[in-house]
């Protein structure tokens, strides 16, 4: 998610006059776009983290029936992003230049939006009342910008303005990735407290040499030379940060994004010559 957020971020800037609150993240890979092949290219690398992101999901489900379709809807919605059909530019499109590849957009568009509902409403089901609440609000988020985005889109074969197209487009894809990192720690969570009840708690399975680490939130305990090896190390002292309170995976990825949010606004806040919007 965070690199999706970056590509959103470090392409414009390679696109000459290309204005992200007013034209739409598929114009950046679209047919002819200077930025297509960079696109392309950094867009390879977040397929590949989301498909791994969808097995990791599908191997600690424990045997949860839909944490399982989660995980299949994950890396089928991956794959099926691979092969994506590219959008014409406006310009092509508004003069009567658009072909079937525009059509297959937007049902790729449509199908995609459909596999993030469906990830929605099983991942929520998984979960607490509080986190199916904020899936409903996610899901209340997307209609609204949701609805905003798709008037927008159809002023494009007009050729008419869209001031505010990529706003709306990036506020749900913001919303998206937000859903995907709190849904990620709830189920590290999950799973943490499952592998609790297992070693810490059955006298029958040999104790985890990291228990004290876990069982006394010890920090230094964990660290490199007390136990294990070094790649063990990083995971169980990533964990234990958590389970002490100094670290809390939710908000520091919120945080993360809110960063780059802030900084992409402040980007193009000089790049407009300080101007906001198009004013």
């Amino acid at each position: 998610m965070l690199w999706y957020a970056a590509m959103t971020i470090v392409v414009p800037t390679q696109y000459d006059g290309y204005n992200s609150l007013s034209q739409s993240i598929s114009e950046l890979s679209a047919i002819d776009a200077p930025t297509r092949t960079l696109w392309i290219v950094l867009g390879i690398f977040y397929f590949i983290l989301f498909i791994a992101f969808g097995l990791g999901t599908w191997l600690s489900a424990n045997g949860n029936r839909k944490l399982q379709i989660v995980a299949i809807i994950i890396v089928f919605d991956a794959v099926f992003g691979i092969f994506w059909p590219p959008m014409h530019q406006r310009e092509v499109i508004a003069a009567g230049g658009g072909t079937v590849t525009d059509t297959l957009h937007i049902v790729w568009a449509f199908v995609h939006l459909v596999l993030m509902l469906l990830m929605i409403g099983f991942g929520a089901s998984v979960f607490g009342k509080d986190f199916r609440i904020f899936s409903a609000a996610i899901v209340l988020v997307f209609i609204v910008f949701g609805i905003l985005t798709t008037i927008d889109s159809r002023r494009i074969k007009g050729n008419f303005p869209t001031p505010f197209l990529g706003l709306w487009e990036r506020i749900n894809i913001a919303t998206y990735m937000i859903w995907v990192i709190v849904f990620a720690s709830r189920r590290l969570k999950r799973n943490n407290q499952l592998a609790s009840k297992v070693t810490f708690f059955d006298s029958t399975v040999k104790k985890d040499p990291y228990a004290d680490c876990y069982n006394n939130h010890s920090v230094f305990c964990c660290l490199p030379g007390c136990c294990g090896s070094a790649a063990k190390h990083i995971v169980f002292y990533t964990a234990a940060l958590a389970r002490s309170g100094f670290m809390d995976l939710e908000i520091i990825c919120i945080g993360i994004i809110a960063f780059i949010c802030l900084n992409w606004l402040v980007w193009h806040y000089r790049r407009a010559g300080n101007q906001f919007f198009l004013y």
